[in-house]
């Protein structure tokens, strides 16, 4: 796990190019396609900003960012235009029943 906690960035998605554009046939494509790139730009920032200010591995953005997450990797739970979930909404929702469960069962 991490030290830190999770990092969760909801997002939807609107019927845009991205839908056509989608050729895999796979159920959730495109919202599981916009999953991955939330981590990609959590990541990409935060070099970028190191770049430009000066961090480092040890004490810069990507280091810091790299204390949360599931994995070193920032949750993108996204809602397509037509209701498609992508997986990373299932592990909010686990962890949301665990967190309930938890609570009403102590």
């Amino acid at each position: 796990m991490c030290s830190k906690g999770t990092l969760v960035d909801v997002k939807t998605l609107s019927p845009s190019d991205v839908y056509p554009d989608d050729r895999t046939r796979e159920s959730n494509a495109a919202v599981n396609a916009r999953q991955v790139r939330v981590n990609q730009d959590y990541h990409k920032i935060a070099k970028d900003l190191d770049t430009r200010l000066g961090g480092d591995q040890q004490d810069g953005f990507g280091a810091e960012l790299s204390t949360f997450g599931r994995d070193r990797v920032a949750l993108g739970p996204i809602v397509g235009a037509f209701g498609e979930m992508s997986s990373h909404v299932d592990l909010h929702a686990d962890a949301i029943a665990d967190a309930l469960t938890a609570e009403h069962l102590t």
